[in-house]
């Protein structure tokens, strides 16, 4: 049989096993619907905005209850009052056993919390890395797509300036004059190379 340790603290709460379980000893009240004294009906029929009437009467009954005040512990007895047959006084190493089981539900609850919070946590950091990978691969694709855009702009201004030089060339052999163009061929080059991705800045300089 498993062994518990408990005791009673100063400010009205009992540790069981490290749990610390607020306790509330209180005398019972019976809940009766209220019924309007004389005075109150007259005040209402004055008044029909008057709200000083309860809803409910609450009657002392004499007896005692006794109430672990813990949160959690689904399923398990936390409360315990006199009776007809037997006072709580009776009954003290029941309520100590059911303490008992409560703080042991309590602690198996906050490890549970604690372990849904630990994987919820992960979970948490792994959706964070992905998505930062995703963002990654995203910027990967998107500059390898513009690179391809800027290689295939340089090729198309490469096959423009080649074809440029053929027209210039052919001016000259007709007796054209060729002041000008090889600084422009110069000039039209080297903005394709500044654009192409596949080569290199100085070179493109």
């Amino acid at each position: 049989m498993e062994s518990y340790s408990y005791k009673i603290t100063n400010d009205g709460a009992v540790v069981i096993d490290d749990v610390e379980i607020p306790l509330s000893i209180s005398e019972k009240y019976d809940r009766f619907e209220h019924v309007p004294s004389k005075e109150e009906q007259k005040e209402m029929e004055r008044n029909r905005y008057f709200h000083g009437v309860p809803e409910w009467d609450y009657i002392p009954t004499g007896k005692l209850q006794f109430i672990f005040k813990i949160e959690g512990a689904r399923g398990f007895q936390k409360k315990w009052a006199d009776s007809s047959i037997r006072q709580l006084e009776d009954i003290i190493g029941k309520i100590i056993i059911g303490g008992i089981k409560a703080a042991k539900a309590y602690q198996i609850e906050q490890k549970d919390l604690e372990e849904w919070r630990r994987k919820w946590q992960m979970e948490r950091l792994q959706r964070e890395k992905e998505a930062l990978r995703r963002a990654e691969e995203k910027r990967h694709l998107e500059l390898l797509e513009d690179q391809a855009d800027y290689w295939a702009k340089a090729e198309r201004l490469r096959a423009f300036i080649s074809a440029v030089e053929q027209s210039g060339i052919e001016r000259v052999l007709k007796g054209e004059n060729e002041i000008g163009i090889q600084e422009w061929l110069s000039w039209a080059r080297r903005h394709a190379d500044r654009i192409d991705p596949l080569v290199s800045v100085e070179k493109a300089e």
